[in-house]
């Protein structure tokens, strides 16, 4: 019974010991992978926001109103398609409508008188080039005729010399020498009646151009009157179509209405009220931004990131992977703007719309537990080609 005994108990002190070493070898093996992990693995680290949003790549444009005025027509639904130039909301604008109806019709009636003018001055014109001509002729005749008396008294004078020579050596009477005198007389008479009659048309021509130029130069300046009169109406009938036409408020570009203004037909609205926002119809992006402190200078371009929407249970549609592809250079509020594209093959099926908001994950660098550790104890890392300091924001996730 004894010998049985010491056997038994010498058997499970062999088994112990096994068990024990076997711990011993297990435990160290663990303990050696663990202190392996810790030291050689690389565990992601990510700068984390909850201030992030889908929207539309090209930007949606808010229209406000130009002017105050009184809605009398509002073409405002949510969701609703719209093209470039659709009227949204339309203005009252009476008392500019009429008014411009005073303008055109004054601008027209300056254009009609404008018309008649110039026939007037296109008439008178021609009438003072015929009445110049006949001017010209008539003291061209005057003076062709003078010239004649002219060669008809030399010719005078040549036959009263001759007939004093004559009548000196008694070959031609008195008779016929007073003749020739009284001839010359006459034809110097005419000569001089020309020549009064030569300056009295030089000065009814003058007066005539000049009574002429009177007339034109007053058209002219009637014409000038009535073509400033039509520029005038002509500028307030466009600076008025400009004013109705800014009443007539229309969408900047073609594409959804993503925020109206509640605004109904005798509401009022106040220039610079939103009356819509237009989103473009097109590609998304995920625009996000992050605390600028741990955030700047660890965020960059090409890192790959992830969202969680608020609207959509991630458990049914995950998270949607994205790229960064902008980062700010300067921080706004102490935030800074990162924009993403979205990887079009990592939507999970979720129907991503403009506005969508949600939670936006950056993974920014890769290091091993042991750094990450150092790090936040405060302590300098060692990396190949040198040393640098991490920095990670109380947000970041594993």
């Amino acid at each position: 019974m004894s010998v049985s005994f010491s056997r038994t108990v010498r058997a499970l002190h062999s088994t112990d010991s096994r068990s024990l070493m076997a711990g011993i070898v297990i435990t160290s093996v663990v303990f050696g992978l663990w202190c392996w992990w810790f030291v050689a693995a690389e565990v992601p680290v990510y700068e984390v926001t909850e201030d992030a949003w889908i929207e539309a790549v090209d930007a949606a444009h808010r229209t406000a109103a130009p002017v105050s005025g009184r809605v009398v027509e509002a073409n405002l639904e949510i969701g609703r398609w719209v093209e470039k130039g659709d009227p949204l909301v339309v203005l009252s604008g009476l008392r500019a409508a009429r008014q411009l109806s005073k303008e055109i019709e004054r601008r027209e009636g300056a254009g009609k008188r404008l018309v008649v003018l110039d026939s007037i001055r296109k008439v008178t014109e021609e009438g003072a080039d015929a009445a110049r001509l006949g001017d010209r002729k008539e003291l061209e005749r005057a003076r062709a005729d003078h010239q004649a008396a002219v060669a008809d008294g030399r010719l005078a004078s040549a036959e009263v010399e001759r007939a004093r020579q004559l009548h000196g050596e008694g070959l031609v009477s008195d008779a016929d020498l007073e003749r020739a005198d009284a001839r010359m007389a006459q034809t110097k008479a005419i000569v001089l009646s020309w020549e009064a009659e030569i300056v009295h048309l030089e000065s009814e021509v003058r007066r005539n151009n000049s009574e002429r130029s009177r007339a034109l130069a007053e058209i002219d300046s009637r014409v000038a009157a009535l073509e400033a009169e039509e520029g005038i109406a002509g500028h307030g009938s466009a600076e008025l179509a400009s004013e109705l036409e800014e009443r007539t408020i229309k969408a900047p570009i073609s594409g959804w209405l993503g925020r109206v203004s509640p605004c109904r037909p005798g509401s009022v609205l106040i220039a610079g009220d939103l009356v819509a926002v237009v989103i473009p119809d097109g590609d998304l992006k995920v625009a996000a931004r992050f605390r600028a402190g741990p955030g700047l200078g660890r965020i960059g371009s090409g890192q790959p990131a992830r969202m969680r929407l608020e609207a959509l249970p991630w458990m049914r549609f995950g998270q949607i992977e994205t790229q960064v592809v902008r980062v700010g250079q300067e921080t706004v509020d102490g935030l800074l703007s990162v924009e993403c594209r979205l990887l079009s093959d990592h939507h999970h099926g979720a129907d991503l719309q403009h506005g969508m908001q949600g939670t936006l994950v950056v993974e920014v660098d890769r290091m091993s537990p042991l750094e990450l550790v150092l790090t936040l104890a405060g302590k300098p890392r060692g990396r190949p080609g040198g040393e640098r300091t991490a920095a990670l924001a109380s947000g970041e996730r594993r």
